[in-house]
């Protein structure tokens, strides 16, 4: 999620990791809870831990609410 969020916001690795924090309890739900500097973030942003194979691990971080995220497999030897 750490990741998603400075992927998201533009600014990659130059944003410090120690400036945020994420909670990925097992019984919540993802999202920040505390960003430095900006209290208002942590309502702001929503993330999603989707399922893929067990080799990899992903999540969006998405400046919002109330999105659907839609997922889809894409064949790219089809042809």
């Amino acid at each position: 999620c750490k990741e998603a969020f400075i992927k998201a916001i533009g600014a990659g690795l130059s944003f410090p990791l120690g400036r945020f924090s994420v909670s990925v309890a097992p019984d919540e739900p993802p999202g920040l809870v505390h960003v430095q500097h900006d209290d208002a973030a942590v309502s702001r942003w929503s993330f999603v831990i989707p399922e893929v194979d067990g080799r990899h691990a992903a999540a969006l971080a998405v400046d919002g609410h109330g999105w659907t995220l839609r997922c889809g497999l894409w064949d790219h030897c089809a042809g």
